[in-house]
Parts: C-alpha cells; structure tokens; sequence
C-alpha cells in the first residue's frame, strides 16, 4: 500500500463506520495500514507520519480511555477526500 492508497483507504473506512469514535482495536489497524505503507514505500509523507505519531501516543498513554475522536488523530492538515 502506497501512502496515497492509505489516504484512500483510511478516508473510506472513516466514512463506513460512519462513527465520531474509534476503539484501541480500530486505531490498531490503522497504524497496521500505516507499518504497510511504510514497509512498502519506505517512508511516510508528513501527514501520514503526523497520524502515526498521534495513533502511537494515544495507544501509549491513554490507557483508561477506550474510545478517540477521529478529529483528535487526524493532523489539522490531513484533508479528508
């Protein structure tokens, strides 16, 4: 998966869940999508490497919390399509 079919990917799966929320599970396989991405390309364009820092330290250091708005991972400059 390339870093443009992950924007893709990620903009239709936040669109099929329809949900303001997403579980530990869920930003789990998202930051999996991310690790493909950058196995595959090698590297992370700015906004996707943004993401992946915010998914890492939610997972990190928000134990208690099971739940996250999609807005508090998304950097102010990932455009959703």
């Amino acid at each position: 998966m390339t870093n443009s079919e992950f924007i893709f990917w990620l903009n239709g799966y936040l669109s099929l869940s329809e949900q303001e929320l997403l579980t530990k599970k869920q930003l789990t396989i998202v930051q999996n999508h991310l690790k493909l991405v950058f196995e595959v390309e090698g590297y992370l364009v700015k906004e996707n490497q943004l993401l992946a820092s915010n998914i890492a330290d939610l997972l990190t250091y928000s134990s208690k919390n099971n739940q996250h708005k999609i807005v508090d991972i998304l950097p102010s400059r990932w455009n959703r399509l």
